[in-house]
């Protein structure tokens, strides 16, 4: 009874609902080619619900310098490589694969690795806008095949560089969300309160 109080008051307090699994992005430079001052690694998040079928991405932003990739579409329908296929036995342009390409959980396929690989140019000609390509690549098979997820900016403003071209590594970690944390709070109080109330009856 008093857990059911419990979260019935936390209710009533407003305690957020809990959202869609979200996601951080962490990004590794192995390689780089350049002739601005050089960029920091780029940064990225999104939000990821299995049961809408219609688009489980959301939120998916990635940041490099000063440009900023929307890649909610993308990620939802990636690009498949089909002159050879990668093979992969879950290689289907839709939402369940985009997230085993991004969180690198593919199977089914002799898999070569994952890189992501960016594009920046911080102004164009006559000091116009400039342009930003940034890919996460799946490669496998004899041939090196490559699926992916990829997006492009092409109004970025960056005199300060003016190319850079990069690789690397990234990792996605789960985030649990302010209403997850606060549910688990709610239950940890209610099961402190159990075992106080317990200990007093003796």
């Amino acid at each position: 009874m008093k857990i059911v109080a419990v979260l019935l008051l936390a209710g009533a307090a407003g305690v957020p609902a809990i959202a869609d699994p979200y996601y951080t992005i962490t990004f590794d430079y192995t390689g780089v080619s350049t002739t601005g001052a050089g960029l920091s690694a780029p940064s990225g998040s999104f939000n990821y619900d299995p049961t809408d079928a219609s688009a489980p991405f959301s939120d998916f932003i990635v940041d490099w310098g000063n440009a900023t990739y929307d890649l909610d579409t993308y990620a939802n329908a990636p690009m498949l490589a089909s002159s050879p296929p990668t093979g992969c036995s879950s290689a289907v342009s839709g939402q369940p694969y985009g997230f085993a390409l991004i969180t690198q959980n593919v199977t089914g396929c002799d898999l070569l690795g994952f890189t992501w690989s960016g594009v920046y140019y911080g102004t164009g000609s006559g000091g116009g806008p400039g342009g930003s390509e940034f890919f996460f690549i799946l490669e496998a098979g004899t041939s090196g095949a490559q699926d992916e997820i990829a997006g492009a900016d092409l109004a970025v403003s960056d005199p300060s560089t003016s190319f850079e071209w990069a690789t690397g590594d990234w990792t996605v970690s789960d985030v649990p969300e302010p209403g997850a944390v606060s549910m688990m709070l709610l239950f940890a109080l209610a099961a402190a309160g159990m075992k106080t109330a317990r200990a007093a009856r003796r």
